[in-house]
């Protein structure tokens, strides 16, 4: 068996075995994918593609209270920088979400609710973990009320 689906903040492969969180849901992209709480933290990453539409918008407010004298230049200028961040974080909205394998064996509990599913876990270093998988579309539905069925 190897599915995937989509989630808010990329892709999830299945396969037998386990649980892939990847940001394109490619397979090849699970090459190396180590347990979460094993793998290394790219807390730079994250925080540079939620930093880059926050500057434009910073950048946007700034144009808003400094005064042109043209008022069609300065509100065309904020229209466009506002919908540039809007659209840089759409585009990189799938890099923010977080790279791993979870074991199926590891996996405690699973909670859906609507398009939303909580994953209780035991990470790669023992803890209790959670992971939050928000606006899932219908086949993760399903692939996880089958996993439920099938494992817990």
């Amino acid at each position: 068996m190897k599915e995937w689906f989509k989630y808010k903040y990329g892709f999830v492969n299945v396969d037998a075995e386990n649980l892939y969180f990847t940001n394109t849901g490619n397979w090849s992209e699970i090459e190396g994918l180590e347990e979460k709480g094993i793998q290394k933290q790219n807390t730079f990453r994250q925080f540079r593609m939620k930093f880059i539409p926050f500057i434009l918008i910073v950048i946007a407010v700034f144009l808003f209270i400094f005064q042109f004298e043209h008022t069609k230049i300065k509100f065309s200028l904020i229209f466009g920088i506002l919908v540039l961040a809007f659209t840089a974080y759409k585009y990189l909205k799938r890099e923010i979400g977080e790279k791993f394998t979870l074991p199926i064996s590891k996996i405690e509990n699973i909670i859906l609710r609507g398009e939303t599913a909580t994953v209780t876990f035991r990470d790669g270093e023992g803890k209790s973990t959670e992971q939050l998988v928000e606006n899932l579309d219908q086949k993760g539905i399903s692939l996880l009320e089958e996993l439920i069925e099938k494992t817990l």
